[in-house]
């Protein structure tokens, strides 16, 4: 591999805050959509929750100092809405101001920047209970929250992002019913969507007001849909799947409008958004990056069968996957950041890549070779980007830590660090120290 990389660019891991913070109900955090949908066992594989999780809330240091070691000059985390509003007041619980304001020192003392993503999916239970995004008032209600984090944090933050992942939120959340709020409503899943990328356009709109220095944008997961045959109807089921999950939000953000359902997807649905005049508009206003999350391609296969969509991902026979049964694609990497590129124009970075794999702590090691190599081939995918001029300005791994990985509970890790989630104890894979090695030999001074 040659070193394409620019001065600049941002080598990181990602979080988020219920998957990793733990401290659930402490220093006056309260209760969150996850922390209710957890309440039914049968929801999560084994039956876990996130009230403990890694307990970075307690342990950011060692995570700070970790990060270090590893030499990753940018950090991605997201904050925690119950924690630091766990009512409807507008005032701020100062218990967990001071936690995000201790742990961006600690990172600014050790020289990593900080991605801060507003929201993901950490919604606070008294907010859920008037609605959640299904519910206009939703929108509003972050523009508020968002306003008042940039008035706290300001350039103590250096990439702000204000929703991660809306279409994972809107047919997980509101679809299948798989991650909180625990949905199973076409109709508000289309109006999650809406309500989702219009909070994110009035919060870019605040964060103009604010005049902060730092950036600001949005992130998306893309998965690179093919049809399971050139059959025409495996054609249409991933362009209905594409359109949905892809098309719908880029041309959104890029173009200011929706792209057209299928007509008997709406007769089905009956369910297209209430968008108001000037939604839009608000929706598609500039953003300073976009973030692409991605992990696999999906084979789409027609199906006979009562779903809005009429389609299920088919099995890719032969092919590598992940211990979540993900395809692994490096090239659906550059497919999809090319696409983005093309329609948004704006600087991109990579913000979620990694793998699960069924890693074993032997010896005091975990020799994940797996991973390794799924990083070591999509991390050429980004270098082949830049030689085809498309603006790549970082790559975060997905993640520093095992952690609790939603509907999965505890059993995939995604970390490059293990953790024994009995004591707590952090300990580095091979993939860790083969990324500081890579980002020792290719970061420019």
């Amino acid at each position: 591999m040659t070193n394409l990389f620019p001065k600049n660019f941002e080598w990181g891991v990602a979080t988020s805050s219920y998957q990793i913070e733990g401290a659930a109900l402490e220093d006056g955090r309260t209760a969150g959509i996850w922390d209710a949908f957890c309440e039914d066992h049968s929801r999560i594989a084994d039956g876990s929750d996130g009230a403990v999780a890694c307990d970075h809330y307690h342990r950011f240091r060692e995570d700070v100092a970790l990060m270090r070691e590893l030499g990753v000059t940018s950090y991605r985390m997201s904050f925690s809405w119950p924690r630091l509003f766990p009512t409807d007041s507008p005032e701020p619980n100062e218990q967990g101001v001071r936690f995000y304001r201790e742990l961006f020192a600690a990172l600014h003392d050790a020289g990593i920047s900080v991605m801060a993503t507003l929201y993901h999916w950490d919604l606070p239970v008294w907010l859920a209970r008037r609605g959640g995004f299904a519910s206009r008032e939703t929108a509003q209600v972050f523009a508020d929250f968002a306003t008042r984090l940039f008035s706290l944090f300001g350039d103590d933050v250096d990439y702000w992002v204000t929703i991660n992942e809306p279409s994972v939120i809107a047919s997980l959340g509101y679809i299948t019913g798989e991650h909180a709020p625990g949905e199973r409503d076409m109709a508000k899943a289309m109006a999650a969507a809406h309500h989702l990328l219009l909070a994110h356009g009035l919060a870019v709109q605040r964060f103009r007001e604010a005049g902060l220095r730092s950036k600001i944008g949005i992130v998306l997961n893309l998965v690179k849909y093919v049809p399971d045959s050139p059959r025409p109807r495996d054609r249409f089921a991933r362009f209905k799947l594409d359109l949905f999950y892809n098309e719908w939000f880029l041309s959104a953000l890029g173009e200011g409008r929706y792209p057209p359902l299928p007509a008997g997807f709406l007769r089905r649905a009956k369910c297209h958004p209430d968008v108001h005049h000037g939604d839009m508009e608000i929706i598609a206003q500039p953003v300073d990056f976009v973030g692409v999350n991605y992990y696999t391609r999906a084979r789409v296969r027609a199906a006979h069968c009562p779903s809005q969509m009429n389609c299920v991902l088919a099995d890719d026979p032969g092919d590598e996957a992940t211990d979540m049964g993900w395809t692994i694609d490096p090239d659906g990497l550059r497919d999809v950041c090319k696409r983005v590129y093309r329609t948004l124009r704006k600087p991109l970075y990579i913000t979620e890549n990694g793998a699960a794999f069924d890693d074993e702590l032997t010896g005091g090691a975990v020799h994940d070779e797996k991973r390794t190599d799924y990083l070591r081939r999509h991390i050429e995918a980004v270098e082949q980007l830049l030689l085809d001029w498309v603006d790549v300005r970082g790559y975060y791994v997905w993640s520093l830590l095992d952690n609790f990985e939603w509907a999965h509970g505890y059993t995939r890790r995604f970390g490059i660090t293990h953790v024994n989630f009995d004591t707590g104890e952090r300990t580095p894979k091979d993939s860790a120290l083969w990324y500081r090695d890579f980002i020792r030999d290719h970061r420019r001074s």
